[in-house]
C-alpha cells in the first residue's frame, strides 16, 4: 500500500472535525488497512482484530475534536488502536492482569511494563512494542509502519537509551 498523502488525510480529518460523515469515510478508507494490519499483529485473532478496528474508529469519531494537529491522524488512530487492543485481549484473555499496562515484556534483557513502553515518544513506543510484546522482526515492522527497516533500527535504539531514564510514575514522554 502506497504511503498516505499528508496534505489529503490532513483536509479529511478537518471536514470530519466538522461533522462531515462523508470526510470521515474517506479517512477510514485511506487508513483502515495498516490499522487493521496493527490490530491482527497484536491480537493475533483476526475477528477480535475487526472488533478492535470498528472500535477504533468509534472512539476517533467521538473523540475527532480532541486532535490538535491534523497531521498526526495515524499515530493518534494507532494509539486509540493499542488501547483498545489491550482492552480486547484482557477482556478475551483470563490470564491477563485487570491492567494490562503492567504487563512485563522484556527489552533487550530487562523487564520493562507495557507502561513504561507507552511513555516513551509515539514511535519509539510502537516499535519497541511491536518487536517485544508482539515478537515482530524489523523488517516486518517496517512494512507495517511505512518505515525503513533502518528508520525502525533506529527508533529501537533510540527507545532503548531513553526507558532507563523514564520514570513511569511521572508520565514523561510523548507516549499513548
Amino acid at each position: 500500500m502506497p504511503s498516505l498523502d499528508l496534505q489529503y488525510v490532513t483536509e479529511l480529518v478537518r471536514h470530519a472535525k466538522t461533522g462531515d460523515a462523508n470526510a470521515f469515510a474517506e479517512l477510514f478508507a485511506a487508513t483502515h488497512q495498516k490499522q487493521y494490519q496493527f490490530c491482527c499483529s497484536f491480537l493475533n485473532d483476526p475477528y477480535l482484530a475487526q472488533e478492535a478496528l470498528q472500535e477504533t474508529y468509534v472512539q476517533a469519531l467521538k473523540n475527532m475534536s480532541l486532535l490538535q494537529d491534523m497531521g498526526l491522524i495515524v499515530n493518534w488512530l494507532t494509539q486509540l488502536n493499542l488501547r483498545i487492543c489491550l482492552k480486547l485481549k484482557q477482556k478475551h484473555d483470563p490470564t491477563m492482569p485487570e491492567n494490562p499496562e503492567s504487563i512485563a515484556v522484556s527489552v533487550s534483557g530487562k523487564n520493562y511494563t507495557l507502561h513504561q513502553l507507552m511513555n516513551l515518544p509515539f514511535t519509539e513506543s510502537q516499535v519497541l512494542i511491536l518487536k517485544s510484546y508482539c515478537g515482530m522482526r524489523p523488517r516486518q515492522i517496517a512494512m507495517l509502519t511505512e518505515m525503513s527497516t533502518r528508520e525502525v533500527k533506529e527508533y529501537m535504539q533510540s527507545g532503548l537509551k531513553r526507558l532507563p531514564r523514564l520514570d513511569s510514575s511521572t508520565g514523561e514522554g510523548g507516549g499513548l
